[in-house]
């Protein structure tokens, strides 16, 4: 591989506790998982009306779209600094108390 530039960690959890929807809890979330992958936070930007946020990182995104309704949570991890895939899935099934139904790990070249 010539070129790295970046890897996506994209996790579709269900059954999640709803209580981990607040923005209080996804902030903690983020501030969480910047620490773990080492990654400097950027600016934390919200979706109207709900709890799905986007939370910038010096080098990309963590994008986090909840379901109440439906238990569901979406989570993105993208960076184009290396970081543990397995540390991060574990540590976010952990967090919303979900179970994984799919992951996938893209690498950008």
């Amino acid at each position: 591989m010539d070129k790295y530039y970046g890897k996506e960690l994209i996790i579709d959890l269900s059954g999640c506790d709803i209580a981990k929807f607040t923005r209080k809890s996804i902030r903690e979330y983020c501030q969480n998982i910047c620490d773990i992958i080492e990654i400097e936070k950027d600016k934390l930007t919200w979706s109207e009306n709900s709890s799905s946020a986007v939370q910038f990182i010096k080098t990309s995104n963590i994008t986090i779209n909840t379901v109440a309704s439906e238990k569901t949570a979406y989570i993105n991890v993208f960076s184009c600094k290396e970081f543990n895939g397995v540390v991060v899935m574990s540590y976010t099934r952990s967090w919303f108390r979900g179970t994984v139904e799919q992951t996938q790990v893209i690498t950008r070249i």
